[in-house]
């Protein structure tokens, strides 16, 4: 299973543990942990961090809100697109500001040492997880992106290799 991060991990738990269910039962065993897809920016300056993170990223969302017209009802109509009509209601409920303020609460993004919180975090709530992440987003300079990325290569991925 692949979950975006795109709101709160607390709020993604129940339909984690309805796919670990639903594997138990069709094949008899536990299910591989799930792997989260994460935008992640790691800097040494948690300010400088915070502030390109958020702005990126929220750039980011705000142009798949718009390509995938997620502002708009018609998905309920469309076969197979359940998910996004879903997320279409979610949108409509909390609003851009919420959906917003949810997408950026579950994506990493800080110091190495908030990064690791942050995952420490979710592995309480999901249990272990597969980690899959994107580095460059939203315009970000890829400048910016390559040192996120060396960044946390050197200083986060050692330790989230430690974890049992």
């Amino acid at each position: 299973m692949v979950m975006f991060a795109e709101k709160r991990w607390e709020n993604r738990l129940p339909g984690l543990e309805d796919y670990r269910s639903r594997y138990r039962d069709q094949f008899g065993e536990e299910p591989p942990p799930p792997m989260t897809a994460d935008f992640v920016y790691c800097s040494p300056d948690p300010a400088e961090a915070k502030e390109r993170a958020e702005r990126h990223m929220t750039a980011y969302l705000l142009s798949i809100l718009e390509h995938y017209e997620l502002f708009n009802d018609h998905f309920g109509e469309i076969t197979g697109y359940r998910g996004y009509a879903k997320q279409a209601e979610v949108l409509r409920k909390v609003g851009v500001e919420g959906f917003v303020k949810g997408f950026l609460a579950s994506n990493a993004y800080g110091t190495p040492d908030q990064i690791l919180e942050h995952f420490k975090q979710r592995r309480e709530v999901l249990g272990p997880f597969e980690l899959a992440t994107c580095f460059r987003f939203g315009g970000l300079p890829i400048d910016a992106a390559e040192a996120s990325l060396q960044l946390f290569a050197r200083e986060v991925l050692p330790e989230l290799h430690n974890w049992e």
